[in-house]
């Protein structure tokens, strides 16, 4: 009789003599892996997940055609891994595909020496060894006797990792080259599959479970079926399935009892694996593990990487480059635990306290993180009892405490992986640090919201993290979209659904946005805090799972009863709030109603209505004003428009229960254009649609000129100031809505602009200037002395708006006065930016719209723009487009004063610019090439940040294109390379590019004989200073050109071979440089390209020559990166850091 447990060690008598009376030892598949009786976590049962393409590999290999006599193959994988369940399927494939017979040898079968004689005679046979680790004595001899009794029969031996050697051993003695049997090693499952064989054996019932088991034990298909039989049976809690007994037995029997077999090194075996799970992932590479762990065993670094390669090769230990951790990741918890904590009073054993008294940098960093995580899963044994994790975490604190931003940064890195496990101390650490108010400092912004987010995950401090995470939200302007680790951006996440997700977190996000509103604490920008309601009004929940390099997002439509209440709560709390009389926060939550109403289709449909019939009550009781109904407008908009006739009856509730005052219509007409509210078709009028949104905005000032002047600026001022803190928005009908309400009103215009001084410069800039085109139109006298008291204040707004009152008059076809081009001349060198700009948008018009072009020159010509935001772009605007401006028609002096601007402007990527300078080239190249030479030379001498002195990429034709003086042009770039300068490095980064542009891209048959100028000049300081500019050449220089570059090449040898080696590395610059693309694993084209070619082009050169060596160095150079491309780990670990 056998006694064994699945995966666990066995004592089988292996008898080697004949026993006439002894059992066949071969089974069929189904007697070998179809035992009715076997436990549920022991059957092969389940429908195989993850292994298709293994088993079709498999299947092609035993079913084949070529050499079919002496077949080997190997099934490599560790404990609990799923091979048997693989074996299972590959028999059905056999017998399927090959009409065959399979006879499998179970580990525990007794074996003789006339084994072959009771294996069938078909021609199609597999034979399956299962589990060969376990009979290292005797595998020899089974397979010889299989080999030569059964020569046509395919043999495949499962075992795992700790029986390669033995494997490789019965080969050697059969004479068989272990390189050419192919192998096969099972692999992890991905998330996805793991999940998908955890709901089969959870049921319906939990399949909800399926992703947090992949979670926590998907790295072993064992592991995983055990414990969702047992959640599905009742026997296990999901939320202490980390630190269940029962499947910590089923841990330790699968893995740490076969692992430590050996009584002569079981102790030490158990020592070293105690202090791996403390450490991991342990790196052999970095000393200060290997010295902890040598201080900690009281061993040798030497006898250490011995015991470690052992380990590795029992498969107990996984090696990934030099990094070594224990899997699967349950059984380093089991480890670690069993080492840290008495099981039967959760004390602590004294192990933490001796690794910490030996270990400091990353490996205390790793020790920190797998101590947190194993404290959680044992805390419910000791509540009250001390953390083993305190005193690490003490240290962890004090260094915080202590350190500089980067050193805070890198800790909380640290701190993030344990924070789910940690939230209380984690929380503890960073409530000072949020309320502090120091979120300009950039770890602030992007590590601690990311800590937060993980703590949250803690249902019981779920409400503590969201508070911390609004508040330090509060401090970050960048948008969600964007920045995905800001504090908003994660309470917004927090609030979405997902597959797996309970619906307390939506709940906790509800009760906390209601709090934050009752507080104050709203933002008409963002909508915040109303806008992380978002999530919780959309119709799909979004799932990501991530499988190697793949990342997959899946977006799941969500059913609507169980979603119902978080929903109802949430409007709710849209509705209370669009009650309150602060305008800012009742436009917030009416804007939010928009999102509330999206894409509410399918099972959401039946909702609609009602929520609509509930905000039209809702504005019958709160009657709003004038912008908050706007908001409201625009919410229900889409549905009265576009909606079902029931939604849209619905919405039409809504707005006939908006108030309709002469000031709510202003509102709209200030905040909207002619076309928002329109059903926009193919049959759609725009210029209808113009005249009659003109006719409303008439008729609107014609009912306003009923109030005194003082009343209309009031109402005019309350919906600009209050508008923009509602919508955060510039007002699109503002200019039009001014015009119309001051056209031949002088005396109300007046008392318009009085009002606006007044005022901020937000609203300065959008009424000023409208009502100063008015006056001149209307009373040019008030005008002008206006004008002239806005220039006495110098008032930057009110000057800008000044200027740009004539640049609206000169658009609709009206003459400037000569006091305007008066005023215009004294503001254009303003001290002022954005003063300057508008001048310099005056000059542009008026080269378009005004006859006095020379003076339109000079005003243009006489703005300093290159410290302007887009000054430059708005310069060379006036050399596009209908009247545009050509170089020729400035002077010399006002060319080299735009020309000098130009240079010391930050960057030339806008099209307009490369198109001024374009144009320049063609009509001065001389002063073009200047030009440029200034823009190098300028960030040679001081790098600066934001200094960028050519484009990234030309969008424009790139000047000197068509240049009659090409070559001159290019020896006076040969020449500026040569000359002395402190630092030469800084001008060959960009000074290649511009000799390229001037070369236009080839370097042709004149472009070389420029260079060879240089390098025939046996002057080794030339050759130094222009090499670089080889590496600005085509490809194909170096592939066609073969007696230039064996020039070059020469010439620089023959001074020195550090000047060859300069030469050739340019050279060989020309061709590996630049962006390349492939696919993980796969040799980048352009690499295989280099080798081909460099290959083809040495079979015409002398070998050994100095040519030849280039092109040898070429060819190592591709065949070391297709190399290193093939070496990429393609199985890129998701669920651990190694």
């Amino acid at each position: 009789m056998v006694n064994a447990v699945q995966n666990g060690p066995l004592m089988v008598n292996h008898h080697l003599h004949v026993e006439p009376s002894a059992p066949d030892p071969w089974l069929t598949p189904h007697e070998a892996f179809d035992d009715p009786q076997a436990a549920a976590y022991f059957s092969h049962r389940w429908d195989l997940v993850g292994r298709s393409e293994l088993v079709e590999q498999l299947s092609s290999f035993t079913t084949g055609e070529g050499r079919t006599e002496g077949r080997i193959g190997v099934l490599l994988g560790a404990a609990g891994g799923g091979k048997s369940r693989v074996l299972r399927a590959l028999a059905a494939e056999f017998a399927h595909r090959a009409e065959g017979v399979v006879r499998v040898l179970p580990a525990i079968a007794p074996v003789g020496h006339r084994l072959a004689e009771r294996l069938p005679a078909d021609a199609a046979l597999l034979i399956i060894i299962e589990d060969a680790h376990q009979r290292p004595e005797d595998l020899t001899g089974i397979v010889r006797e299989l080999r030569r009794e059964r020569p046509k029969a395919v043999v495949l031996v499962s075992t795992r990792p700790s029986g390669t050697a033995a494997l490789r051993k019965t080969l050697r003695q059969l004479r068989v080259d272990d390189a050419e049997v192919p192998t096969w090693e099972l692999g992890e499952l991905s998330t996805r599959d793991a999940a998908a064989l955890a709901a089969q054996a959870l049921g319906e019932a939990k399949e909800h479970l399926a992703r947090r088991l992949a979670a926590a034990v998907g790295d072993s298909p064992f592991l995983l079926v055990f414990s969702a039989v047992e959640i599905a049976r009742g026997r296990l809690d999901p939320r202490w399935l980390e630190s269940d007994a029962s499947l910590h037995q089923q841990v330790s029997e699968a893995f740490i009892a076969t692992a430590l077999a050996d009584p002569a090194t079981h102790d030490e075996d158990q020592a070293l694996l105690h202090a791996v799970a403390a450490l991991q992932p342990v790196r052999a590479d970095a000393p200060r593990f290997l010295e902890a762990m040598a201080a900690l065993l009281g061993t040798s670094d030497t006898v250490l990487r011995a015991q470690l390669s052992r380990l590795v090769d029992s498969g107990v230990l996984t090696r990934r480059g030099n990094s070594h951790r224990i899997l699967p990741d349950l059984l380093g918890d089991v480890l670690l635990a069993e080492a840290a904590i008495d099981p039967k009073s959760g004390a602590s054993t004294g192990f933490l306290e001796r690794v910490l008294a030996e270990t400091d940098g990353e490996p205390l960093t790793n020790l920190l993180v797998n101590t947190g995580r194993v404290d959680w899963q044992w805390r419910r044994l000791r509540p009250f009892g001390q953390s083993p994790v305190e005193p690490l975490w003490h240290l962890l604190e004090q260094e915080y405490t202590e350190g500089d931003p980067v050193t805070q940064s890198s800790l909380l890195k640290v701190v993030r992986k344990i924070a789910t496990f940690q939230p209380r101390r984690v929380l503890d650490l960073l409530r000072p640090v949020v309320e502090a108010d120091t979120a300009d400092a950039c770890h602030v912004l992007d590590d601690v919201p990311l800590v937060l987010a993980a703590a949250a995950h803690d249902p019981d401090h779920l409400g503590e993290a969201l508070d911390l995470l609004w508040k330090l939200g509060q401090h970050d302007l960048r948008p969600l979209h964007s920045t995905p680790q800001s504090a908003l951006r994660l309470l917004s996440d927090l609030a979405s659904y997902s597959p797996d997700k309970p619906l307390l977190y939506q709940e906790a996000v509800i009760d906390a946005v209601a709090r934050w509103a009752r507080q104050g604490a709203v933002s008409s920008a963002g909508r915040m805090p109303f806008a992380l309601l978002d999530r919780i009004f959309e119709t799909t929940a979004e799932r990501h799972e991530a499988n190697g390099w793949t990342l997959t997002i899946s977006r799941l439509p969500l059913l609507a009863e169980p979603v119902a209440t978080v929903r109802a709560r949430a409007y709710q709390v849209l509705l209370d709030a669009y009650g309150s009389p602060d305008p800012v926060q009742a436009g917030a939550a009416a804007r939010s109603f928009a999102e509330a109403f999206r894409d509410q289709s399918g099972p959401f449909e039946d909702s609609l209505v009602p929520a609509l019939e509930a905000l039209a009550a809702r504005t019958r009781e709160v009657q709003p004003g004038p912008l908050v109904a706007l908001a409201v407008r625009r919410s229900v908009h889409w549905h009265v428009a576009y909606g079902s006739e029931q939604a849209a009856a619905a919405a039409q509730t809504v707005l006939d229960a908006l108030p309709d005052s002469l000031p709510h219509r202003l509102a709209v007409l200030m905040y909207s254009d002619p076309h928002e509210w329109a059903v926009v078709n193919e049959e759609y009028d725009f210029e209808a649609a113009d005249n009659d949104w003109q006719r409303q905005v008439s008729e609107a000032a014609v009912q306003a000129s009923a109030w005194a002047n003082g009343t209309a600026w009031e109402v005019l001022r309350d919906l600009l100031e209050t508008g923009m803190q509602v919508f955060a928005e510039v007002p699109s009908g503002c200019t039009a809505l001014i015009a119309s309400m001051t056209l031949d009103q002088p005396a109300r215009t007046v008392a318009i602009i009085r009002g606006t001084l007044e005022c901020d410069d937000s609203t300065v800039d959008l009424v000023l200037a409208p009502a100063l085109k008015a006056l001149w139109g209307s009373e040019p006298q008030s005008a002008e002395q206006v004008a002239v008291d806005l220039l006495d204040t110098d008032r930057a707004a009110s000057v800008r708006a000044l200027v740009r009152a004539s640049t609206a008059r000169l658009a609709i076809g009206e003459a400037l006065r000569p006091q305007e081009f008066t005023m215009a001349s004294r503001l254009s060198t303003h001290a002022d930016t954005t003063v300057r700009t508008e001048v310099l948008r005056l000059a542009v018009a008026m080269i378009r719209h005004s006859a006095s072009r020379p003076e339109a020159i000079a005003l243009l010509c006489s703005v300093p723009f290159s410290d302007l935001g887009r000054g430059a772009a708005d310069f060379c605007w006036a050399f596009i487009g209908p009247n545009a401006l050509s170089w020729p028609e400035l002077t010399r002096d006002q060319r080299t004063a735009c020309a000098g601007e130009l240079a010391k402007t930050p960057t030339l990527d806008d099209h307009r610019v490369q198109s001024a300078i374009a144009a320049l080239s063609e009509a001065h190249e001389d002063e073009a090439l200047g030009l440029m030479l200034e823009r190098l030379e300028t960030w040679e001498n001081d790098p600066g940040r934001g200094f960028q002195p050519l484009p990234y990429a030309w969008s424009a034709a790139p000047p000197f294109r068509n240049s009659p003086h090409r070559v001159e042009l290019l020896r006076k770039l040969v020449q500026w390379f040569e000359e002395q300068r402190e630092k030469p490095w800084r001008r060959e980064l960009y000074g290649t590019n511009l000799f390229t542009i001037v070369t236009g891209g080839v370097y042709d048959s004149q472009v070389r004989e420029v260079l060879l100028e240089s390098f025939g000049s046996s002057d080794p300081a030339r050759m130094t200073a222009v090499a670089p500019l080889l590496s600005g050449a085509h490809s194909e220089l170096l592939w066609e050109e073969t007696e230039f570059v064996t020039e070059v090449l020469h010439a620089a040898a023959q001074h020195s071979e550090e000047l060859y080696r300069r030469v050739g590395g340019y050279l060989m610059s020309s061709v590996t440089s630049g962006v390349k693309s492939t696919s993980p694993g796969e040799p980048y084209p352009k690499d295989l390209e280099i080798r081909e070619r460099a290959t083809r082009v040495r079979t015409i050169l002398p070998a050994g020559s100095l040519e030849d060596r280039l092109y040898a160095a070429l060819q190592e150079h591709a065949s070391a990166e297709i190399g290193r491309a093939l070496r990429e780990d393609l199985d890129f670990d998701v669920r651990r850091q190694w």
